[in-house]
C-alpha cells in the first residue's frame, strides 16, 4: 500500500470540526467520571461496570459510558441482549480474559438471567470449536446451537458468527457469510460486529489496568 501523504491528511483533517461537534452531541449528558458514570449505567443499561473504575481521562470515561449504554439498550438492539451476553461470553473465553468473563456473567444477571451454569459449559465448548468451511456444516452447527442452548436460529447464527469474527485475526470465510446473511438481517450483523469491537476494547483496557496494577 501506499504511504499517506500530505493530501491524505488535509482530507482528515477537513472531517474534524464534524466529528468534533457529532461527539458532543452523542455524549452530550453523559458523566465523565466513573462514581457518576456508574449511577449513569445502572439507570440507562442496568449494569454499572465496575471494570470502567481504574479509568480517570473523562473524554475517555464519557465515550464508554456512552457506548455500552447505546449498545445496551433494549429499545435499539435488532440481535436481542440474551444474544449479546451469549456473544460475549464466547468473546472472554476466546481471549481468555477472566475478569471480563466475571463482567459479562454479572452482566447477564440482568440482560439474561436465565443462563445458567450448564449453558456457560456449553458456550466455553462452543468458543474452541473449529470454524466449518461449507455452508452444510455451518447450517449443522447453527442446529446444533439452538439444540444445545434452546436458542431460535438467529441467535444461533449470531453465536457462529461470533466465534468466526472474534478472533484476531478472523476467520470468517465464505460459508459463514452466507449462513449468517440466512439467519441475519444486515444491521443485525453489523450490531453483532460492534458489540465484539466494544468487547476488545474492554479486553484491551482491562489487560492493561491488570499491568499498571501488577506493576
Amino acid at each position: 500500500p501506499k504511504y499517506d501523504n500530505l493530501l491524505t491528511y488535509l482530507r482528515v483533517i477537513r472531517q474534524a470540526p464534524g466529528a468534533i461537534a457529532l461527539e458532543k452531541k452523542w455524549t452530550r449528558g453523559v458523566p465523565d467520571n466513573y462514581s457518576s458514570a456508574a449511577e449513569y449505567l445502572r439507570e440507562h443499561a442496568g449494569y454499572s461496570f465496575p471494570i470502567l473504575k481504574p479509568i480517570t481521562p473523562p473524554r475517555v470515561v464519557r465515550a464508554i459510558t456512552t457506548v455500552l449504554s447505546d449498545n445496551l439498550n433494549k429499545e435499539f438492539t435488532k440481535v436481542g441482549l440474551k444474544t449479546k451476553m451469549l456473544s460475549g461470553y464466547i468473546f472472554t473465553k476466546l481471549v481468555s480474559n477472566a475478569s471480563l468473563t466475571t463482567e459479562v456473567k454479572n452482566m447477564a444477571v440482568h440482560f439474561a438471567p436465565e443462563l445458567d451454569n450448564k449453558a456457560y459449559d456449553v458456550l466455553a465448548e462452543i468458543a474452541q470449536m473449529a470454524i466449518p468451511t461449507s455452508t452444510v456444516a455451518c447450517k449443522e452447527v447453527v442446529t446444533s446451537f439452538q439444540q444445545q442452548l434452546g436458542l431460535t436460529q438467529k441467535e444461533a447464527a449470531a453465536l457462529l458468527l461470533t466465534i468466526a469474527a472474534a478472533p484476531s485475526p478472523s476467520s470468517v470465510n465464505e460459508a459463514v457469510i452466507e449462513t449468517s446473511l440466512t439467519h441475519l438481517e444486515p444491521p443485525s450483523i453489523v450490531e453483532i460486529i460492534v458489540w465484539l469491537s466494544v468487547l476488545q476494547l474492554l479486553h484491551r483496557l482491562s489487560s492493561y489496568y491488570t499491568l499498571v496494577k501488577a506493576y
